[in-house]
């Protein structure tokens, strides 16, 4: 009977020698690399947000946005709504 670590390191050498394992390593670390970026593309975004989110709050509470993206007290203002007489 064989030394069950010496069939491991032929097992190995084995199977890094077949052309199959240097593709199946570069499509793994192809896929490694695209989680990495998802993930470093999640955080800055997930960062972003907040640096947005205090800056409002140190503008004060006249700071809030409307649901047309304008501020209260911003010059620009929010294009004028048209008038629909009642029905």
């Amino acid at each position: 009977m064989s030394n069950p670590g010496s069939l491991l390191n032929k097992g190995a050498d084995l199977l890094k020698s077949s052309p199959e394992f240097e593709q199946l390593r570069e499509r793994m670390a192809d896929g490694g690399r695209s989680a990495v970026g998802s993930a470093a593309s999640g955080v800055v975004g997930r960062a972003a947000q907040r640096i947005g989110e205090k800056a409002d709050a140190l503008e004060g509470s006249g700071s809030k946005r409307n649901s047309d993206g304008f501020d209260a007290s911003d010059k620009r203002k929010a294009p004028a709504k048209k008038w629909a007489p009642a029905k």
